[in-house]
């Protein structure tokens, strides 16, 4: 008699698997895991100091309160030209409505279309006035050379401040070219 699964079907005899080659393999097992490399911790020997912490309610006689730091504004660093400064240098005025009255949108760039932001560096010196103008990042010669000459063509702006001083500031500002 043969002998029977669960379900009293006859179970298959061992003759019958399919072992060779025409049996499909999935994909190979991943490679071990590498070794983690040890870390061996050194402590440096380090010195401490007493140091006397004051609570709201303890007298404040002998310490010492913290002011100020003000950093020394040398004549380099007034020559220096800055990223960032206390005091941003400032446009007199309406910059958006000074540059929709002066921007003239180049002909060949409004025929072809071409649209887009030009982005614009440039330093505002001790004076305010405008110096070193460079496209950054444009979109078309024509519409590049229109931002460049529009800038060039500002007022003096109000300049930026460093500890009560005026510095040289570099400054970032992008040109829109809309066709309506």
């Amino acid at each position: 008699m043969a002998d029977a699964d669960c379900h009293g079907r006859p179970e298959k005899s061992a003759k019958n698997k399919s072992t060779g080659p025409s049996q499909t393999r999935g994909p190979p097992p991943p490679p071990p895991p590498r070794p983690v490399e040890e870390f061996k911790i050194v402590e440096k020997p380090t010195t401490t100091e007493n140091v006397a912490l004051k609570s709201e309610d303890s007298p404040t006689e002998g310490v010492e309160q913290p002011t100020n730091v003000k950093y020394e504004v040398t004549p380099e660093a007034i020559e220096e030209i800055h990223n960032f400064v206390e005091e941003m240098p400032q446009f007199k005025g309406d910059i958006m409505l000074f540059l929709s009255k002066n921007i003239r949108y180049p002909s060949l760039a409004q025929e072809l279309g071409i649209q887009g932001k030009v982005i614009c560096q440039f330093v505002v010196d001790r004076n305010g006035a405008i110096e070193n103008v460079e496209v950054v990042r444009g979109i078309d010669k024509s519409l590049d050379n229109e931002a460049v000459r529009v800038i060039k063509s500002m007022p003096n702006w109000k300049p930026g401040r460093m500890n009560g001083r005026t510095v040289k500031v570099k400054y970032t500002l992008p040109i829109y070219f809309r066709l309506m």
